[in-house]
Order: C-alpha cells, then structure tokens, then sequence
C-alpha cells in the first residue's frame, strides 16, 4: 500500500429504480468502488445496481 486513499461510495437503497440508475451512471466514473446495501426493495434497484458493481449487500 502506498498510503493513498481511494474513492469510495455506499448507497442504502430501497426501491429506487428511478433514482439509482441516474445517480450511479453520474458517479461509477468518479469512484473506484460502490458499495450499494439494499433494504428490501422489490422492484429492479438490485438489477440496476449490477450494472455498475457486484458489491451489493441485502
């Protein structure tokens, strides 16, 4: 390690298809890694969230 910090951002997200996608395209650049923790969404917010990281948390 050489001491440097990297980005990093964590969502907490429940059913918000319409948000998620916009906020994440707008960030996934920005970032070198999203943490997205799902609360029990029953629409496509964990299909959304897979487009941009595999670190999704239920």
């Amino acid at each position: 390690m050489d001491g440097t910090a990297t980005p990093l951002v964590t969502i907490r997200a429940v059913a918000n298809k319409p948000a998620l996608d916009c906020c994440l395209l707008s960030i996934h650049q920005l970032v070198d890694e999203i943490i997205i923790i799902d609360t029990g969404s029953v629409d496509d917010t964990v299909k959304i969230a897979e487009k941009y990281t595999s670190n999704i948390f239920f």
